[in-house]
């Protein structure tokens, strides 16, 4: 449930424990465009920004569609398992050479998951992006690079049309005039990642559930 003013937002929503949670985020109008990405990043964001409004929105209200996908980033790191994880320090956030998200990716600096620093990685090598947890790959790269990776327990995110269908883990895509997701539940289960069913029930298509 979401409650809106001029001045800000309110959403009540529940954690993947059941809990109840509020969240209250308190921006002026034109705070919203350029702090909404920086601030208010939550599973709330995930439902609001990735799955109800539009692309066009997402421009007007978050500074652009890109801003939406590193939203995406930063709120599906806390729906992941990966192996090993309680005994890291820190989470790496990657992306290959050409990831397309520009500036847009430095809101995520100094920012944390479960008291766990994220380290940003930009236009590394291949052996780098091997040692990550998430990799954002652009569109040229896509599907190369979810070859190279598969079976490592990175996971992949892109933006290619069959990024899912040929070996990446979550595909960002448009669906008529709004952003969503699609997620290849086999390539993560070989890389022995766990994606929770919280995020699971939020896609619009799962290849390789059975």
């Amino acid at each position: 449930m979401r409650f809106l003013s001029s001045v800000g937002w309110l959403q009540v929503f529940f954690d993947r424990k059941g809990h109840k949670r509020v969240l209250v985020c308190l921006l002026s109008c034109s705070e919203a465009r350029q702090a909404l990405p920086t601030i208010c990043l939550s599973l709330s964001i995930l439902l609001t920004i990735i799955l109800l409004i539009s692309p066009a929105q997402a421009r007007a209200e978050s500074g652009s569609a890109e801003a939406v996908k590193v939203a995406f980033l930063f709120n599906v790191l806390r729906f992941i398992e990966w192996p090993g994880q309680n005994d890291q320090a820190a989470f790496n956030l990657c992306t290959s050479a050409k990831d397309a998200l520009g500036d847009k990716l430095l809101v995520l600096k100094n920012k944390s998951i479960d008291g766990k620093p994220i380290n940003l990685l930009r236009g590394v090598s291949m052996d780098v992006l091997k040692t990550c947890h998430l990799v954002f790959v652009g569109k040229d790269e896509a599907l190369t690079i979810a070859h190279e990776l598969r079976g490592f327990p990175v996971l992949t995110v892109g933006d290619h049309k069959d990024f899912v269908r040929e070996g990446g883990m979550i595909g960002l895509l448009l669906d008529g005039n709004r952003l969503k997701f699609e997620v290849n539940l086999q390539a993560a289960k070989e890389s022995r990642i766990r994606i929770f069913a919280t995020l699971l029930k939020l896609a619009k298509t799962i290849v390789g559930a059975s």
